[in-house]
């Protein structure tokens, strides 16, 4: 993954379904990689198999549990928008880890110790959060290791009668930083990034002016944690 970030080899095959066809295998319909872990993939086939011979073609590590076809025609999808009512930033803790491969968290289990070290820089104050989050326009809550945000929304669309089903998707926009060591200015909140980044680590004269119109918003000390702790965390500095 670093090398194909750094442009030093071929482009890496992302999972796609494919069908053979003459002798030749051939691409029907992109899958991508699940986001997170335990996930589930859709792809619209309809329309374009003309062989029964599939496969799921890709050139990195990805395992699959389960594969089923969906022979019934899906109502008609209607899309609307929930406007955001509250959102909070608070400390939380550690959800309590109780299965791996793939990774699965209790989140009523909580922990208040941490393996590794907070990350360096200010966070957003904690408490309402709504001025942040509301839309993308390049004003970010930033939250580090053992902070959650709340999110309330207002839905005021009636529940839809059966045999159709209402389902709700979060969209975020946003980024991650981590303490990996392949990752530019790892550990460490700062460069603050911007809507439109590009490319990471940023030109210095947009490093400047994304700090400098993050700084209002950015006013905590990361947390101070240790593995020995038992109590509630403190902060460095308010």
């Amino acid at each position: 993954m670093i090398a194909q970030a750094q442009g030093n080899g071929p482009d890496l095959p992302w999972p796609r379904i494919q069908q053979f066809i003459d002798g030749v295998w051939q691409n029907v319909a992109p899958l991508g990689v699940p986001s997170g872990k335990g996930k589930t993939v859709v792809a619209p086939i309809k329309g374009r198999l003309a062989s029964r011979r599939l496969r799921i073609g890709s050139g990195i590590s990805v395992y699959w549990d389960r594969i089923a076809f969906s022979l019934t025609n899906a109502p008609p999808l209607v899309v609307g928008e929930a406007p955001l009512a509250e959102s909070t930033l608070r400390f939380r803790g550690f959800s309590r880890l109780i299965a791996r491969d793939p990774e699965r968290f209790d989140y009523h289990g909580v922990r208040y110790s941490s393996l590794w070290s907070p990350m360096r820089g200010r966070f957003t104050a904690y408490g309402p959060t709504e001025g942040l989050v509301a839309s993308a326009d390049g004003r970010y809550a930033v939250f580090g290791s053992g902070d959650e945000i709340s999110f309330s929304f207002v839905v005021e669309r009636p529940v839809p009668p059966p045999p159709r089903t209402r389902s709700f998707l979060l969209e975020l926009v946003g980024y991650v930083k981590d303490g990996d060591r392949y990752t530019g200015h790892a550990g460490q909140v700062e460069p603050i990034p911007y809507l439109g980044l590009d490319q990471y680590p940023p030109p210095q004269d947009d490093r400047l002016q994304a700090a400098q119109t993050h700084s209002p918003y950015r006013t905590r000390a990361p947390l101070d944690f240790t593995l020995a702790t038992i109590g509630t965390p403190r902060s460095n500095t308010q």
